[in-house]
């Protein structure tokens, strides 16, 4: 590898280091879990520019709406 590219390779590193830092300081303050991966999956897909498929995004809210009905008979 010459000097350019390592440049390079290190920029890309340190860009991606950001991303996950953003990503981390915001869970942080998430106290249950179906918040935290709620907001998770909601921050990697805005910070990273990653589109959801809509089927995934139906399952995802159906497993919340599942959740949410055994959390509201405890």
């Amino acid at each position: 590898m010459d000097n350019l590219t390592l440049i390079e390779r290190f920029r890309e590193n340190e860009d991606l280091a950001r991303k996950f830092h953003e990503v981390e300081s915001r869970i942080l303050s998430v106290l249950n879990f179906r918040d935290f991966f709620e907001l998770l999956l909601i921050e990697i897909s805005s910070i990273f520019d990653i589109l959801m498929p809509l089927k995934a995004a139906d399952k995802m809210l159906y497993c919340s709406k599942a959740t949410r009905r055994k959390d509201a008979g405890r």
